[in-house]
């Protein structure tokens, strides 16, 4: 018995290769069913090729989509390696020299650190994620079943400093004023978790995280605030750019998934679980860009907010 016989040998590989042999091409769609830019239900297969020509660009060759025991593994392993990258920079954090502002109150010296590490973040998912769309553009065709290996990387990546900031909220005793965040937490831990096994719109993944674009501005609001920097040339400029991006980077691309999902997306199993945790997201995310118009361009329409101490607060929006 030769070696290259071996993968003649694997029914279920055999399978989804003629599966997808069999799917139509471009502009051949079964029974008339069409989804969005003229795909067939979402699924496009793509002229471009990848190693042999063998499968195009943009889709998992087979048992790589649907995950299997070793590809789940080596997932796990990258998250775990992730948790333990941020807890690295949270070290690196209490490097960095806090400001007067920041050290008089002792309250402010761990969401100091915090949003430290998450800037950190959001510069390297933000940029990543603008990569992983530049790079192969053609996963915006294929939003339910398009697979890329960077795409896959980011998603484990982000998991990883969910996971952390969570155990950092909780084991600094935090959870009653950072609620909003372990929230938010878990349902983004529960989608990419379901992401990564099941390798399936790993590209709205990949879409969802473009707003941590926006969350670099967010967080340079936050630290400006609590440092009390004497500058407010600084915060007038950050604040019209935060709020252009919030616009591009938040808002735009979660409504326009929010649409293909209840458009196209079977709502039952996984596409049922992600579209109620992303209509969730939508009312979160329209309650933070409330707070953040009443606090930056209508100060007169806050609530209760005089005197208020937020020290020791991670809301998204303060």
């Amino acid at each position: 018995m030769n070696a290259a016989a071996t993968p003649a040998q694997n029914p279920p590989t055999l399978r989804r290769r003629a599966r997808w042999e069999a799917w139509p091409a471009r502009g051949e769609c079964p029974m008339g069913r069409r989804g969005p830019a003229g795909a067939c239900g979402g699924r496009v297969r793509s002229k471009g090729v990848v190693g042999d020509g063998a499968w195009p660009r943009g889709r998992a060759p087979p048992g790589l989509g649907a995950m299997g025991p070793g590809w789940r593994a080596a997932s796990a392993a990258l998250v775990g390696g992730s948790v333990a990258i941020f807890a690295a920079l949270r070290r690196l954090a209490l490097a960095v020299p806090q400001p007067a502002a920041v050290r008089s109150r002792p309250g402010r010296v761990w969401r100091w650190r915090n949003l430290l590490v998450s800037f950190a973040h959001s510069v390297l998912a933000g940029l990543w994620a603008l990569f992983s769309l530049w790079h192969s553009p053609e996963l915006l065709s294929d939003i339910q079943d398009g697979y890329s290996v960077s795409g896959h990387l980011l998603v484990c990546f982000s998991s990883g400093y969910f996971i952390h900031d969570t155990l950092d909220i909780i084991f600094n005793h935090q959870s009653r004023s950072s609620w909003e965040y372990l929230v938010h937490h878990a349902m983004a831990i529960s989608a990419f978790v379901s992401l990564i096994i099941t390798g399936r719109f790993l590209v709205a993944a990949v879409l969802l995280l473009l707003v941590e674009v926006s969350n670099i501005f967010l967080t340079v609001r936050m630290l400006l605030k609590m440092s009390n920097v004497p500058s407010p040339a600084l915060y007038e400029a950050n604040k019209y750019i935060n709020l252009v991006v919030y616009f591009a980077f938040r808002l735009a691309p979660q409504a326009y998934l929010t649409c293909y999902f209840l458009r196209h997306v079977e709502l039952q199993g996984q596409g049922a679980f992600l579209t109620a945790n992303l209509l969730l997201l939508d009312a979160m995310i329209l309650m933070y860009f409330s707070r953040l118009l009443r606090s930056d361009f209508f100060p007169s329409l806050r609530k209760g907010s005089a005197g208020r101490d937020v020290d020791g607060e991670k809301f998204l929006i303060d």
